[in-house]
């Protein structure tokens, strides 16, 4: 037994710091004289890692993970995430149709499917609202409401570059 307050062991030279022991407070790990574990009255930190009792994690710096990560509970993510695909170079975001993806940034780059003619953008019950391009649309087919109001003519080009107008006001 040693009873004392306060305990700090050190290498035999007396100039690097091994452990702290406080009294009610924090027990304090080093390596090479650099703490790297400490607890504290939620959890303990283990480099730049935090675990907490209540069950929250907080990673600074690089941290591998070997094996699978189950998070429950939401996660906050600062700075740049990357998501690489692994073995099958899949990324799945979401398990159901009930989920939802959100993007509250700007896409900064091209969306592109993996297959040609596979995929569709909306459906005929989900169906995006507005289409706003820039540039040239190429179009396959195109299927026109009724009901649709044109605010210009519409000029089609046909392969041989020959034109079809449309005008608005016919």
């Amino acid at each position: 037994f040693i009873d004392s307050n306060s305990l700090q062991i050190r290498n035999a030279a007396g100039n690097e710091t091994q452990a702290i022991f406080t009294e009610d407070g924090a027990v304090e790990l080093y390596h090479n004289n650099i703490p790297t574990l400490f607890t504290t009255g939620i959890g303990i930190t283990v480099g730049l890692t935090t675990l907490q009792s209540n069950g929250n994690a907080a990673f600074a710096g690089i941290t591998t993970i070997g094996g699978n990560l189950n998070v429950t509970g939401n996660s906050f993510f600062v700075g740049m995430v990357t998501f690489a695909g692994g073995t099958d170079g899949n990324i799945t975001l979401g398990d159901g149709a009930g989920d939802n993806v959100v993007f509250n940034a700007d896409v900064n780059s091209n969306i592109i499917p993996n297959t040609d003619n596979a995929f569709d953008l909306g459906s005929s019950s989900q169906q995006w609202r507005d289409l706003h391009l820039t540039g040239t649309a190429n179009i396959d087919t195109l299927d026109v409401d009724a009901t649709s109001n044109f605010a210009d003519d519409i000029t089609l080009q046909t392969d041989n570059g020959n034109n079809i107008v449309f005008d608005k006001s016919a």
